[in-house]
Order: C-alpha cells, then sequence, then structure tokens
C-alpha cells in the first residue's frame, strides 16, 4: 500500500498536522509513503524522510512577505504550486492520496472578502476530483475568529466545500470539529465517510514522570503567542501572578505580540521564555512542571493538552465546548475566561499539590487506553483499508 500524505509546509517535529504524519509513517512501517508539499528555504526538492517515506517538494520556494507587493507575491506563487500539487496528484499511481486541511490555501483564508480576489483566485485552486481515494483530515475549523466562519464566508466556504466534495472519507480529529462536520454534511445532504479520530501521542517519548513538589509551584504555557491562543489572559496572569509561582513560556508569535508580551513578562523574574527550543528540552520542560496552562480560546483540545498529559501533568484550560479529555477535578481545571478564576484555581491547587499527582497519573492513564500511538494509528489505517476497499465514490 502507498499513501501520499499532501500539506502545504511540512517540517518534521513542527505543528500539529506534522506530527500527525509523522505519526503515521513511523507506526506503519508496512507502508509506503510520499509527503508532497512545498518547497520551504534551506530545503530540498527531493529527501528522504525514512526507509518508507519520501518527501516532494513543489517550486516555487515558499517566502515570508515583508510588504504589500511581497504578499501579492506569495499569492500567486500560492497558486502555482497549489495547481502543480493538484495536477501531481491526479497523475499519482499512490492507493490513497490524504489531504491535511487547511491545505494550500493559506494565503487565501486570510484574504478580505471582495468580490475581485473570489473570482480571480479562487477558480484555479479548487481540487479537481481524483482517480484515487481521497481521505481528508480536518485539523482546525477556526481561523481569525473563534467561531467556525466558513458559512457565513462566500468565498472560504466555496473552498471549503469543495475539498469536502472531493473526499471520500473525512476524518475529525477535535470534538467541536466533528460535531460540526456531521452537522453540515446532514444539513447539505452531502453523502461522506466522517470518522471522529483524535490526535494521537508518542507515550514513549512523552514518558510520565512522577510530579515533584517543590517550594516554587511550577507553570508551563506552550504555543503560539497569539490572540487565539490567550495572549491577553497570559499577561493579565503574568501581572497578578502570585510569587510562588515560577512561571515558563514555550512560544513564539507575531513580532508585535511578543513584543507586548516581552515588555509585561521583563518586570517578573519568575516569568522565562524560551524560544526555539529543541524536541527533547520541549518534553523535559513537560516533565519538569507541575502544571500545564493552555487557554486556548477555540473549542479543541489541541496536542498541547494530549503531550502534557501523557507526561503526567493536570491542564488548565478554559470551560468552552468539549474539553475531554481534560476533566474538572480528575484529570485536570476547567475555569472561566475570567482571571480571578484562575488566580483562585492556583491558590487552591497551591494549597493542596498533592493532588496534582493524582490527577496527573489519571492523565497519563486516559491517554494510554484512548491517545497512545497504539490505539489511534490503527484506526486511521483501517481508514485507508476501507477507502481501498470501497473504491471511489466521488
Amino acid at each position: 500500500m502507498k499513501i501520499i500524505q499532501s500539506y502545504e509546509r511540512f517540517i518534521p517535529a513542527i505543528g500539529g498536522a506534522e506530527t500527525y504524519i509523522a505519526n503515521l509513517v513511523e507506526n506503519m512501517q508496512d507502508t509506503d509513503f510520499e509527503i508532497v508539499t512545498y518547497l520551504l528555504p534551506d530545503t530540498q526538492e527531493n529527501e528522504t524522510y525514512s526507509k518508507n517515506c519520501t518527501i516532494l517538494r513543489i517550486k516555487p520556494v515558499v517566502e515570508i512577505p515583508k510588504t504589500k507587493l511581497g504578499v501579492g507575491k506569495e499569492i500567486l506563487k500560492d497558486i502555482i504550486r497549489a495547481r502543480r500539487v493538484n495536477t501531481y496528484l491526479k497523475k499519482s499511481s499512490a492507493d490513497i492520496i490524504h489531504i491535511h486541511a487547511p491545505s494550500m490555501l493559506s494565503w487565501l483564508f486570510w484574504l478580505d472578502k471582495k468580490i475581485f480576489w473570489s473570482l480571480l483566485l479562487s477558480r484555479p485552486l479548487l481540487y479537481k476530483k481524483f482517480k484515487k481515494p481521497v481521505v481528508l483530515t480536518i485539523h482546525q475549523l477556526y481561523y481569525q475568529s473563534y467561531e467556525i466562519p466558513f458559512e457565513n464566508d462566500r468565498f472560504r466556504h466555496k473552498i471549503f466545500r469543495k475539498i469536502i466534495d472531493v473526499s471520500d472519507a473525512i476524518i475529525a480529529v477535535e470534538n467541536y470539529s466533528y460535531d460540526y462536520l456531521n452537522s453540515y454534511l446532514k444539513k447539505h445532504n452531502i453523502k461522506k465517510k466522517l470518522y471522529k479520530i483524535h490526535n494521537s501521542v508518542n507515550t514513549k517519548t512523552f514518558e510520565f514522570k512522577h510530579n515533584k513538589i517543590r517550594k516554587k509551584l511550577k507553570l508551563l504555557y506552550v504555543g503560539r503567542i497569539t490572540s487565539e491562543k490567550g495572549i491577553d489572559f497570559l499577561i493579565d496572569f503574568i501581572k497578578k501572578m502570585p510569587d510562588y509561582i515560577e512561571f515558563n513560556i514555550v512560544g513564539s508569535g507575531p513580532k508585535e505580540d511578543l513584543n507586548l508580551f516581552k515588555e509585561i513578562m521583563t518586570k517578573n523574574v519568575n516569568v522565562l521564555l524560551h524560544k526555539n527550543i529543541s524536541f527533547k528540552n520541549l518534553v523535559n520542560l513537560y516533565q519538569n512542571c507541575n502544571l500545564v496552562l493552555n487557554p486556548v480560546k477555540f473549542q479543541a483540545i489541541t496536542r498541547v493538552t494530549l503531550e502534557a498529559m501523557s507526561c503526567g501533568r493536570p491542564v488548565i484550560m478554559i470551560s468552552r465546548g468539549n474539553r475531554y479529555p481534560v476533566i474538572h477535578g480528575k484529570t485536570g481545571y476547567l475555569i472561566e475566561e475570567d482571571i480571578d478564576s484562575l488566580l483562585n484555581l492556583i491558590n487552591k491547587v497551591n494549597k493542596n499539590r498533592k493532588q496534582l499527582i493524582e490527577f496527573g497519573k489519571n492523565a497519563r492513564k486516559i491517554i494510554e487506553q484512548e491517545f497512545s500511538n497504539e490505539v489511534i494509528i490503527p484506526k486511521i489505517k483501517k481508514v485507508y483499508e476501507d477507502s481501498i476497499k470501497n473504491g471511489k465514490k466521488v
């Protein structure tokens, strides 16, 4: 069996979709993979990723635009890359084409809602029907807002619908995206196989470590420092953070957000910012903290939550939508989107730190039973096998 993984910016061990693909390749050694992605700076067009996987990077090279003219050029380059990827996928002899969305649409999803752009740019980017079965994994369904905008935006909805139409099977990795897609398919009378298969965790890499009680309560944040990830919440917390907390932050983000964040952070010696750390050091930070704060505003679990729980660390999240496997008072904590709610919780945890040990063990147990590679990867493999057996339907 040969499977193509199509995702626009594949950098191993960086980002959710990249980790998802890497987990598949590493845990399906009896399967041949080809990753079709964009050519990034300092990468080669053809690479060998592993014994069972190669990488094809499509030109022209992706660049970060610094001016409005640069943005325009990058949009045009995105169109060229997307058309070349589609042409390659149509001619492929692979048994399965696995598309990861949002994919090949990064610049277009952020465009202003103008009819001119819609007519000019959407036509060449819409996926064509492929001869081979297509599996689509939806990694996220939010953009500038925290809710799902597709049906209220004619341009984005057109692209989103086209990706749905060319797919034979759809995998949702988050509870909220599964619920939305299930409702969407029924509303528009679309007959597709829809699966809820969560992201998986390498429980050997994200190894359980005993939660040590120290003088300082060690709190950790991992993620981009942006509004949708809760930067305003983090800033408010740092301003009022108790002295008994050591707060480690792993992240990057837009220059404006980072500068604001650094300005606030320098006023508190108990806050440490880590940038561009190695994968090994990230695991060590999980294992050496007592508690992880993940105040994402959108309705998702996120990979950070799963990795922290795998290491035996309870997670604090905002109570919005279905946050399972974070169970308040068992594997972690759910709070209101209010700084006083967080401060009150931290105060209670500080007075009873031993509960962190129990919650951490509960968290690890759920990850092993429901979210480990050993549990999740066979489910995805079954989707592949069923898709090949059922053949092309669209």
